[in-house]
């Protein structure tokens, strides 16, 4: 293994996350031995088939990814949402792919998960092990221990700046993630066509509303201009869409209200929609 940093590339270039199958469970075992061998054997608890038992317990392929660093596969992910957290119960880095960055560039991917809909992440690790050094310095708080382990909880980072909330809306928009969008709005917010007039009230309708629109396969909304005023935000879009006539774009004014790190009042002002020659 040992992949070694080519000259002029950055992790995002290297690193990727593939999806997992059952059949993928026996790779995925051999990957968490190896990289909790050094820690279990310091504590006295090493015993591979113990580690592969453990694992297939919580063997979740739906919620687990192989990380994999140029070309190879060097670990594996386990982030497993809840009602009221995300639960980040395998990670694992092969240790000839260790100190060179993965784990905390894999990490923050993750957390982009999580931030958005304003949920904490949960975790444990081995006592002794060198990921109780890693997860602090990633906003994990320590929230208890057993015997042989050590529990984290890191908060949500939710923007603060009023801009900040309404750059994660877009991005998310552009993105066509659903719960992430509604996840920038407050519980009571409500959308308008510029000036008045009501289109949706509250999360239920809004996430409906904006269920629709990013059915629309080729959406996206470019940023042609921003202005700050206080709590509020004004963006000039130019929006690509798919209209009963045909794909187009169309020039949009969106003004948004943002309080305690939500939006709480949005209003668009549309203009001629211009179709693709």
């Amino acid at each position: 293994m040992n992949p070694q940093l080519p000259v002029h590339t950055t992790l995002a270039d290297r690193v990727t996350i593939a999806p997992v199958s059952p059949n993928d469970f026996e790779e995925l075992a051999t990957l968490r031995i190896a990289a909790m061998r050094e820690s279990l054997e310091r504590v006295g608890r090493f015993d591979p088939e113990r580690a592969r038992e453990r694992l297939r317990k919580s063997f979740s392929p739906e919620h687990s990814q192989i990380i994999v660093l140029d070309g190879a596969r060097i670990g594996f992910c386990t982030f497993r949402p809840s009602d009221d957290a995300y639960h980040l119960d395998h990670f694992y880095v092969h240790p000839d792919a260790q100190s060179q960055g993965v784990g905390s560039f894999v990490l923050r991917m993750l957390l982009k998960q999580s931030d958005p809909l304003r949920l904490p992440v949960l975790l444990g690790a081995l006592r002794d092990s060198a990921s109780n050094r890693f997860y602090p310095r990633h906003g994990f708080v320590q929230t208890g221990e057993d015997e042989w382990d050590i529990y984290y909880s890191r908060s949500p980072s939710i923007p603060i700046l009023p801009a900040d909330v309404v750059q994660q809306q877009l991005d998310a928009y552009n993105a066509h993630d659903l719960e992430a969008l509604v996840a920038t709005y407050a519980e009571d917010a409500r959308l308008f066509e510029h000036p008045n007039t009501l289109l949706a009230s509250g999360k239920a309708e809004i996430r409906e509303r904006f269920r629709q629109r990013l059915a629309e396969p080729n959406l996206h909304a470019k940023l042609l201009h921003r202005i700050v005023m206080g709590a509020f935000v004004i963006d000039h879009e130019l929006v690509a869409r798919t209209f009963p006539e045909g794909d187009g774009t169309v020039q949009l004014v969106a003004t948004y209200e943002v309080r305690d790190g939500w939006i709480l009042n949005a209003r668009f002002l549309s203009g001629e929609k211009q179709l693709d020659a």
